[in-house]
């Protein structure tokens, strides 16, 4: 019914943030800084309002590719 994606600046989740709730895959994720490893969990919840385990670790970094500074 619905994902959340929470986003740590640690692998190993500590202070991890709800970045929002979406409701299909594909949506775009803000606010996050360029030059910095991030990590990604996924949960969803069901129609029975039962939240998921989250899933496996992504590890990310953005890169800041915008040439118009």
């Amino acid at each position: 019914k619905q994902y959340q994606v929470w986003v740590s600046a640690h692998p190993d989740g500590r202070g991890a943030q709800p970045m929002g709730n979406m409701a299909a895959s594909g949506q775009m994720l803000e606010g996050l800084r360029a030059q910095t490893t991030f990590y990604l969990w996924v949960t969803y919840t069901d129609e029975n309002k039962k939240t998921s385990k989250p899933s496996n670790r992504l590890e990310i970094k953005l890169v800041d590719a915008f040439g118009m500074k």
